[in-house]
């Protein structure tokens, strides 16, 4: 009779667990621990959103108020927009949310204010969400941004697309209905389309990856005043040790994100909207900070790389985007060609500064005007910035 006696305690234990499981699902459902943006493979927006920050920084405001429109995009509502109103969405991760930078100090809202005073009367908002890769900008135009009707979708692509390959179950994983049992981590994604136990298991792995790449917003990296601390600088790293990664982050992935940027190019163009192609622009890489002294090659970056590394192996994503947006013949700002690596333009290796994002709005806004005239013409309503 013992087996029947084990056998007995192991239903007890397995009703037991199914029990707690429940008890635990029902008790996220109903009061989940933090809001997340994204529900296995879905993207959700969090609609009417106020945030609120408070820094000790040499750049950042002591004070920050982000909030988030009934579309759970950061910029004004579709409703106010005037009549005929040209649509532009810029679309990226967390260096195109700008989730530290209050409102009207975003680069998105810096490019509408400067394209606004040639091209209108415009609609712009900010559909950048943190650590979205260009995988996720798929799910989001699918998902969220088609049904807006865009004219202009901006594409701030790169950083969060390093070392990242599109799983091939992807598509299968939206059937209605469907479990992918192909691996492990798809059938993690298939359990969390349905459960809020295993979504949030799968976002509490996705945040741990990101901080193990290092991308992460960092405020405090290099302190309140930069020009009163020494440079915060990189483990040193071996030049083979070095190759050896930036190739392991590069060769096998290229390709495919070289594929869904030539995806979102298409899905746009089937929009009827013009896609613009942003490079990725960092602090890190050659030189020296003129303001605070720190050498830039020398200093903490990404990818547990030193920074003149870390720009080799970004530089690798950077040049993809150029080479597609020459295939595909759509405009492309070559912001890390031309975004000056300052420290005053960041707070941390990638995310901008409000004078930053006002640098990068700037230089987006006068190579999007001539464009936009040129496609709109009715929407011309004074010279471009010279």
């Amino acid at each position: 009779m013992r087996w029947r006696d084990r056998l007995f305690k192991a239903i007890l234990i397995a009703l037991g667990l199914v029990l707690g499981l429940a008890l635990v699902e029902v008790g996220l459902r109903l009061a989940p621990p933090f809001p997340t943006r994204v529900r296995a493979d879905r993207i959700v927006l969090p609609a009417n959103e106020r945030l609120r920050f408070r820094f000790e920084h040499y750049a950042l405001a002591a004070e920050v108020e982000v909030r988030r429109n009934s579309l759970g995009l950061r910029g004004p509502e579709l409703a106010a927009a005037a009549p005929g109103a040209l649509r532009l969405i810029t679309v990226g991760g967390s260096t195109t949310e700008n989730l530290y930078l209050g409102e009207g100090s975003t680069w998105t809202d810096r490019l509408a204010e400067r394209l606004g005073s040639a091209v209108g009367p415009l609609w712009a908002n900010n559909a950048g969400l943190d650590g979205q890769s260009s995988f996720g900008h798929l799910v989001l135009l699918q998902d969220h941004l088609a049904g807006l009707k865009p004219d202009v979708l901006l594409f701030l692509v790169g950083v969060n697309d390093v070392g990242h390959a599109a799983p091939r179950a992807f598509d299968r994983a939206h059937e209605a209905g469907r479990f992918d049992f192909s691996s492990a981590g798809g059938l993690l994604r298939s359990l969390a389309r349905h459960s809020e136990v295993f979504s949030l298991g799968l976002n509490l792995k996705r945040a741990w990856q990101a901080r193990q790449a290092g991308l992460v917003h960092d405020p405090g990296l290099f302190g309140p005043d930069p020009t009163r601390r020494a440079a915060p600088l990189a483990p040193p790293l071996g030049a083979d040790e070095a190759g050896a990664r930036i190739a392991a982050l590069s060769q096998a992935f290229l390709p495919d994100y070289a594929a869904r940027l030539r995806e979102l190019v298409r899905r746009t163009r089937a929009l009827g909207a013009l896609p613009v192609l942003l490079t990725q622009p960092a602090v890190f890489g050659p030189g020296i900070d003129a303001w605070t002294g720190w050498d830039l090659a020398a200093i903490e970056a990404l990818w547990a790389l030193p920074g003149g590394a870390a720009w080799d192996l970004l530089e690798r994503y950077n040049e993809t985007t150029r080479q597609i947006a020459a295939e595909q013949a759509v405009p492309l700002v070559d912001l890390a060609r031309h975004l000056p690596k300052a420290i005053r333009l960041y707070y941390d290796p990638v995310h901008h500064t409000p004078e930053g994002a006002r640098r990068l709005g700037e230089l987006a806004a006068d190579m999007l005007c001539p464009i936009l005239q040129a496609r709109h013409p009715d929407k011309a309503r004074a010279p471009c910035p010279p």
